[in-house]
């Protein structure tokens, strides 16, 4: 089951290349298309752990701008969201 720190179906991807890294903030519109609304230099994210409080809000404001009440794409595995070619690399679920 989905624990509650995903209850509201925003993620983060973080790519491992370049210098300034990044994470990419969005949600699941559907399984294998993610949309990425908002981006945030990881340096920034570590300052205070509001920031990530903070681009969850901001990922949650924009869905419903461009998608009103629609709800994003749920689900209980990696598999769920991505059917190919992605790799899990922390134990938060």
């Amino acid at each position: 089951m989905t624990p509650a720190d995903f209850t509201h179906e925003v993620w983060s991807v973080s790519p491992r290349f370049g210098d300034p890294q990044y994470r990419f903030f969005g949600a699941f519109a559907t399984r294998d298309w993610f949309l990425a609304v908002s981006k945030q230099d990881r340096k920034r994210l570590e300052e205070h752990p509001n920031r990530w409080h903070e681009e969850i809000d901001r990922v949650l404001r924009i869905w419903k701008v461009l998608f009103g009440n629609d709800l994003r794409h749920g689900g209980y595995s990696l598999s769920d969201y991505v059917s190919m070619n992605a790799e899990h690399c922390d134990d938060r679920w």
